[in-house]
């Protein structure tokens, strides 16, 4: 359900150990190793003392500061996009999407995941309410990946993108956009893996700290 209904076969999440997976890790490891991690470091500073100034505000709220703080810095490294504080539409649109995510990948809910060939029912065929599902989470999943990559790449288009995973790797060796369309896609697949990835994780080792 959660991988080839809903077309996400070439996310991290759902691949295997295979030469795309390799790929994607050899492109963390080259936009996130210790020496280019440090372009990064103002911004993380920043996004420390906005968070404290919310604290120091509203104490009330300080679970919804430190989710809100990284989702500040996935963002932000992630595409150069800074949030704004209340209802951000990529934000929201990234924890839709990790709900979904949840859901499609439950274990035991849908039956075509014990019997795969269930997939090749026609979509008005009684039973198929899962392929009609998948299909709207489908096109929301690849909407909320697409988006920010085109809001990424429309900034250095305007020459005016801050660093970011995104723009880094996406970048010539003129200062232009690559115009490789694999390497593309395969910054496309990866930047779209962060937020589900770091922003639980993030949020409860601060938590927890």
């Amino acid at each position: 359900m959660s991988g080839v209904l809903m077309k996400r076969e070439k996310s991290p999440f759902y691949i295997s150990y295979n030469e795309r997976f390799r790929k994607y890790r050899r492109l963390m490891q080259r936009a996130m190793n210790s020496s280019a991690s440090r372009a990064y470091w103002g911004m993380e500073e920043d996004a420390a003392k906005h968070t404290i100034g919310q604290i120091i505000e509203s104490p009330e709220k300080l679970f919804q500061h430190i989710r809100s703080n990284s989702a500040f810095i996935i963002m932000k490294l992630t595409y150069g996009y800074t949030i704004s504080d209340h209802n951000d539409h990529f934000v929201e649109n990234a924890e839709k999407a990790i709900k979904i995510g949840s859901l499609a990948a439950a274990p035991g809910k849908w039956l075509v995941d014990s019997i795969p060939i269930l997939r090749f029912l026609p979509d008005w065929f009684p039973g198929a309410g899962f392929k009609r599902q998948a299909k709207v989470w489908s096109e929301f999943m690849h909407n909320q990946t697409l988006k920010p990559h085109q809001w990424a790449k429309s900034q250095m288009e305007k020459g005016i993108a801050e660093p970011s995973f995104t723009s880094n790797l996406l970048q010539d060796a003129n200062g232009g956009i690559t115009t490789d369309a694999e390497l593309e896609d395969y910054v496309l697949w990866t930047a779209g893996a962060m937020y589900g990835a770091g922003a639980d994780t993030v949020e409860l080792f601060r938590t927890g700290f």
